[in-house]
């Protein structure tokens, strides 16, 4: 039976990660960039004995994955304040971000161009970008495209591998357009290993149905083409001090997907997480955390951006009334 809990669950969770985020020294802020309303979370580096953050240390820079929002890196921004200044973004579609005016979504090439602006225009300073499934699979476009905004990437649980092409994404494009409650249901066992976590957002099925079906999902799933996908020889070749971290169990994305960045990324630092689905920043914070700092502790020091015109502009930290519903922790 359908009740308004079943409709609130999800965006509750969110409701309580943003104030655990905000309790641990995050502000929520927002900007005008490239005619996209942007939210995102700052939280300073820690200060350690009394001393200002030293001149070494990158900024680090959360990107979330596909339906999902800057929330689900609640369990781990605090921890990553060691590391240097922390940004977690939601981008455009997602959260409280919005296209620009008059668009319903952002494609994946414009999205990673967008977080190439943020970069330049908002932190200033080259950063290690964390990535998250499609947060992953931008950050590797971006280290492609244009690495000296970048000391170093960890992707987690990255998707964009090209398989056998499109049609190899196929099933994982016609669950994601969850025609039902039963493909909800797939999704969160393919997605969420542990129990504990995954028997919980049974009661929010409506509601976590809903985030797949936005616009800003759905047009992503429709028109990302071939050409968007990462190929084996530019991952192979890529000379930036990449890390994975990969949720053993994870069934959401399609067969070979580990395969190709094992095959492509031998010499990375690797993180296998057993027991662990898509998500593993939800399932295994406190892993994923030490990962990273112990991981940037060995990137070179950042070097200084060349300047960019700003054409960001503060904004309120909540969207306009026309923002999209807040998203929950998918993809």
């Amino acid at each position: 039976m359908r009740t308004p809990f079943c409709d609130t669950l999800i965006p509750l969770s969110i409701g309580l990660r943003r104030r655990q985020m905000l309790r641990a020294g995050a502000s929520e802020q927002a900007i005008r960039l490239d005619g996209s309303y942007i939210s995102y979370y700052h939280a300073p580096a820690r200060r350690q004995l009394g001393r200002g953050q030293p001149s070494g240390q990158p900024a680090i820079l959360l990107v979330h994955g596909i339906a999902d929002n800057a929330t689900t890196w609640a369990y781990v921004f605090h921890g990553l304040r060691h590391i240097g200044d922390v940004y977690a973004i939601d981008l455009p579609g997602f959260g409280h971000s919005l296209p620009p005016a008059g668009q319903s979504h952002v494609g994946v090439r414009s999205m990673t161009a967008l977080i190439e602006a943020f970069i330049a225009q908002v932190i200033r300073r080259p950063v290690l970008l964390v990535g998250n499934s499609m947060g992953g699979w931008m950050g590797f476009r971006l280290a492609l495209t244009h690495p000296d905004l970048l000391v170093g990437l960890v992707a987690i649980n990255p998707g964009g591998a090209p398989l056998g092409g499109r049609a190899s994404w196929q099933p994982f494009i016609e669950l994601a357009q969850v025609p039902d409650l039963a493909a909800v249901r797939t999704i969160y066992r393919r997605m969420f290993a542990r129990q504990a976590i995954r028997w919980p957002l049974y009661v929010g099925q409506h509601s976590f149905q809903r985030l797949f079906s936005c616009p800003a999902v759905q047009a992503l799933l429709a028109e990302t083409s071939e050409d968007d996908f990462l190929l084996a020889d530019q991952i192979c070749g890529l000379d930036l001090p990449t890390a994975i971290i990969w949720g053993a169990a994870d069934g959401f994305l399609p067969t070979g997907s580990l395969e190709f960045f094992r095959s492509c990324l031998d010499h990375a630092d690797w993180l296998m997480l057993p027991a662990t689905g898509h998500l593993p920043q939800v399932e295994r914070p406190r892993a994923v955390r030490r990962f990273v700092r112990r991981f940037a502790q060995k990137l070179p020091p950042p070097s200084p951006l060349a300047p960019s015109p700003l054409v960001a502009s503060a904004l309120p930290a909540y969207a306009p009334q026309h923002a999209p519903a807040e998203q929950a922790t998918p993809a």
